[in-house]
């Protein structure tokens, strides 16, 4: 047993991430004389001391281990609620700062926008066409946008961007023209869709998974990364070996899994910003009456131009124009099946309540 007690003292000391310290070792002979005298003197057993000692080392081991257990419990949460307020104050920042670093100026105000639909437009024609696009696409008064327009970008199509009771539809200056000449469902056509992004609420979704993906990497991932490759540099060129929880070394390992996360966060993360879209076009044509042509157009005229590398499609922010002209098909077979079976469903019940029979309830 007291041979046995040093490695005792190293494992246990070892758990406590304090320094092993080795208890000198003596000889058999040197051991069994002061066994003997401990005996003569009628002290305590050297075995039982040893029992007494590990005892008392287990015991700390684990009031160590609950301790450490509640605090990382503790500090798991305070970092979590750090970090969704971190992202609900950059997710209200963002869009001040995007009109603020780009410099927009404003067409109309959201006021405006409420005072045109209830049909005070004045004279100004590009006031009440903005009008009617929002009547059409059914906009309650608290969410209603402002405009701007973006006087650096040619090409003929807009973004939506805000929060909580405050949206506003940003117009390129190259789609402002198209509304004066024949292409004029094209314009229709990219307002609807904006404006479907805010019926949607999809605006807040949007910037708040844009917020948690740039907190994500500034306050989980970098610390995560920075912290392990300095304790492997530094336990390498100290020459230190310390005594980690069970679970938890740093190395190649937790850096892999670092990695992993972070690939699905980004996944997730372009997964809703590219359904968003698919759903904002459907609501544009299915429920605001946008033209479908429009999106016919650009997908042949941008097959049409020469084929660019794409990250795979999981991996994109934006789907393509092919795949949503495929999309808004899908859902408009869909809605033809859906008119054909509820008029036949309404054909039955006619023809059964003609009969004079009660018609059966649809299930």
């Amino acid at each position: 047993m007291a041979d046995e007690l040093p490695q005792l003292v190293v494992s246990l000391d070892r758990h406590h991430h304090t320094e092993a310290r080795l208890l000198p070792r003596r000889s058999p002979a040197i051991a069994g004389g002061r066994r003997r005298g401990a005996r003569r003197q009628g002290e305590i057993p050297a075995v039982a001391g040893g029992a007494e000692l590990g005892l008392r080392f287990h015991q700390e081991l684990v009031a160590c281990r609950a301790d450490g257990a509640r605090t990382a419990l503790y500090a798991t949460l305070l970092c979590t609620v750090g970090v969704a307020v971190a992202a609900v104050l950059l997710y209200r920042w963002l869009p001040r700062w995007r009109q603020r670093k780009d410099r927009l100026p404003e067409l109309y105000s959201a006021q405006r926008i409420a005072a045109a639909v209830e049909g005070g437009s004045g004279d100004d024609e590009r006031l009440a066409h903005l009008a009617r696009l929002v009547r059409r696409a059914k906009l309650p008064r608290d969410r209603l946008p402002g405009f701007v327009c973006n006087p650096r970008a040619l090409s003929a199509g807009a973004v939506t961007f805000g929060s909580v009771g405050r949206y506003t539809a940003c117009l390129n200056v190259g789609l402002l023209p198209k509304r004066t000449t024949e292409d004029r469902a094209h314009f229709d056509a990219v307002v609807l869709h904006e404006l479907a992004h805010v019926r949607d609420r999809d605006v807040d979704l949007a910037y708040l998974a844009v917020a948690l993906w740039r907190v994500f990497l500034t306050a989980v991932l970098l610390p995560c990364l920075a912290l392990n490759a300095a304790l492997v540099l530094h336990d390498r060129f100290q020459g230190i070996e310390r005594a980690y929880w069970d679970g938890y070394e740093p190395g190649a390992k937790t850096a892999l899994l670092a990695v992993v996360l972070t690939a699905l966060v980004y996944v997730a993360r372009a997964d809703i910003l590219r359904h968003r879209e698919l759903v904002a076009d459907r609501d544009a044509v299915f429920e605001s009456g946008s033209d479908r042509e429009v999106w016919s157009n650009q997908a042949e005229s941008r097959s049409a131009a020469s084929p660019r590398l794409r990250l795979p499609r999981f991996l994109r922010n934006h789907p393509t124009w092919s795949e949503r002209l495929a999309e808004m098909v899908q859902r408009g077979m869909l809605t033809a099946r859906e008119m054909t079976v509820s008029k036949v469903r309404s054909g039955r019940i006619r023809r059964r309540a003609m009969r004079g029979r009660a018609p059966k309830p649809v299930t």
